[in-house]
């Protein structure tokens, strides 16, 4: 018997725009919306949550999982990481049970959701997985224009491309200005919004908690969550980020020009792109992660550091203290092109940032160990590459059309709103639709 439902996984900001998704791929199928949250929720699984978590013990064993992907699932997602251990195993216990029964209740041919970027999600992925149920997750892409399809970061071969299409997108890219529309379009945009999340950020942790508490929902990922991680970067005062304008290599100090130049664009964390895209789990505490790179560069190389401009008022305490006690990192301005740096210095380091495929498009050396979807293997070094000399720049139009198709195939055309803005007057998704229906068409 062929299933007549898909599954459809949505927040209370994002539910009419993945029902006016889900309609158009599958104009004649029984969309069973599936929620932590109770208000959207129609699907069960609030319900079952609550009821297998009431259930499971200490004793309890899980039905799939080993322990290795326990192990993976509570230290990638962002909730896990910072309760107790045996919390977080029941938590994962009564979930795997939870989806377990979704799944055999509603028999779905397909689940549409966003990236995996929590637990809930990530056990969701694995079960349709092993189902061989179609796991159809969405994000954003740095290339405007185009989205990609994903669970967990990995590169999803989605389609054919012609030349002119590649040679249209590549006059953009290699446009030194280029940024992607998800990024602040000014360093005023960027003052403000670090104004703002940090002056928000001085309620969350109290907000969300009592949120949590008298809503009688106290398992409710999102308010769980926000109210760890917002407690984490939680600061009286905002953090005070004094980053240079550099605009050529020659105004640096003449000491740091006798190293390698090597350029570290930090990327947004806790986010998805770390925490579940990064092969390299070491990079999932991040701030630590940077921080012990610098620590090892230190007698041979000068880093060039730039926050992401997204990220301005919510790092942890101190942390941009801690990166300018460093004699050799040079904190950089956040509106700075990362074009203009990538041309400065001598490599790019990333965990899985695509700031990595545009430095290697323009022919630096890009070292990473995370796998970035966006670069083929033979065009990233390790990090332990970092110990010898840099190679030379390889830049070559051949090169960058490899990268540019690399890319594209694994892009679909369409532009998906990602930060709750979406509006039905406002953002047509009639293209979106028709490149998810091709793509499953096509067997993705």
């Amino acid at each position: 018997m062929v299933s007549s439902s898909v599954l459809v996984y949505v927040r209370p900001w994002n539910n009419a725009q993945f029902f006016d998704l889900a309609q158009g791929i599958w104009p004649n199928t029984a969309q069973v919306h599936v929620s932590e949250h109770q208000a959207v929720d129609l699907g069960g699984l609030k319900a079952a949550l609550y009821g297998a978590y009431r259930a499971v013990t200490a004793d309890s064993q899980p039905q799939y999982l080993d322990e290795t992907q326990i192990a993976d699932v509570k230290l990638r997602c962002r909730l896990l990481r910072w309760i107790s251990g045996d919390k977080a195993r029941l938590l994962i216990l009564a979930a795997e049970q939870a989806i377990e029964e979704i799944l055999g209740r509603h028999q779905p041919k397909a689940m549409l959701s966003i990236t995996v970027d929590s637990y809930i999600l990530q056990l969701f992925c694995l079960a349709c997985h092993r189902r061989d149920i179609p796991f159809i997750g969405l994000v954003p892409s740095f290339v405007n224009g185009y989205f990609r399809i994903t669970a967990m970061g990995e590169r999803t071969a989605a389609r054919s491309v012609e030349q002119e299409e590649i040679d249209s997108v590549s006059t953009r890219l290699l446009d030194t200005n280029y940024k992607p529309d998800f990024l602040a379009k000014s360093p005023n945009a960027s003052r403000t919004k670090a104004r703002r999340l940090w002056r928000r950020n001085l309620v969350k942790p109290a907000y969300f908690e009592l949120r949590r508490r008298l809503s009688r929902d106290p398992l409710n990922y999102h308010n769980w969550s926000t109210s760890i991680v917002s407690q984490r970067h939680w600061s009286l005062r905002m953090q005070n980020y004094d980053g240079a304008s550099i605009q050529s290599r020659v105004e640096l100090d003449p000491a740091f020009r006798e190293r390698p130049l090597i350029f570290l664009p930090l990327q947004m964390s806790p986010e998805a792109t770390i925490d579940y895209w990064s092969a390299d789990t070491s990079w999932i505490d991040y701030e630590t992660r940077v921080l012990e790179l610098l620590a090892t560069t230190a007698n041979t190389h000068t880093i060039l550091v730039k926050e992401h401009p997204n990220v301005l008022g919510f790092r942890t305490p101190h942390f941009y203290e801690r990166l300018a006690s460093f004699d050799h990192a040079v904190l950089i301005d956040p509106g700075m092109s990362a074009n203009t740096l990538i041309d400065m210095c001598d490599g790019v380091v990333i965990c899985t940032g695509t700031v990595g495929f545009e430095a290697a498009l323009r022919g630096s050396p890009v070292y990473t160990d995370s796998k970035p979807f966006h670069l083929p293997h033979n065009f990233a070094l390790p990090l332990e590459e970092l110990a010898k000399p840099c190679p030379s720049r390889q830049s070559d139009v051949t090169a960058q059309q490899v990268l540019i198709r690399h890319v594209l195939e694994g892009l679909l055309p369409g532009h998906f709103v990602n930060d709750g803005s979406w509006q039905p007057s406002r953002h047509n998704q009639s293209e979106m639709i028709k490149s998810l229906r091709q793509a499953l068409e096509q067997g993705i």
